[in-house]
């Protein structure tokens, strides 16, 4: 049978929801309507999105445990709930993004866009960099072995 891909991991921003309200007001400058409209929205997108937050917890547990186990099929069936899960987080981050849109100054969304596009470059690039380092120790290059064995 052959191998399938590893499938990648859900950003931190799926896992974790929405930048948190107070760090959001502080960040960006709102003011107090503004980061009491950011409260209730995020409240209302945390809660809509909590069961499927915490389905994908579970999802990538039980992949990693599947798999640790032996049961490859067990693996890729969370493995497909993960994807599927990632990909409904995705969208409701996307509406989210379209409610807070209407609530930000136009130079306040810009420089929002801005600084998350080069936090998930950064997240991305952490995530590539720890599969690297992951398959360097299981194919045994990420340790020095001893001259003695």
């Amino acid at each position: 049978m052959p191998r399938r891909a590893g499938v990648s991991l859900p950003s931190e921003e799926v896992m974790r929801g929405p930048f948190p309200p107070d760090s959001m007001a502080r960040k960006f400058g709102l003011d107090t309507l503004q980061a009491s409209r950011y409260q209730v929205s995020w409240d209302s997108m945390m809660a809509v999105s909590r069961p499927a937050r915490d389905s994908l917890h579970e999802a990538m547990g039980g992949t990693r445990r599947a798999r640790g186990e032996g049961y490859q099929r067990e693996g890729e069936r969370q493995a497909a709930l993960m994807v599927h899960l990632d990909k409904e987080l995705a969208k409701d981050q996307d509406h989210f993004d379209g409610v807070i849109r209407h609530i930000l100054t136009k130079d306040q969304w810009g420089d929002f866009k801005d600084w998350r596009k080069r936090r998930r470059e950064t997240a991305k690039e952490l995530r590539r960099q720890e599969m690297i380092d992951g398959g360097m120790e299981r194919r045994g290059g990420g340790r020095q072995r001893d001259a003695g064995s």
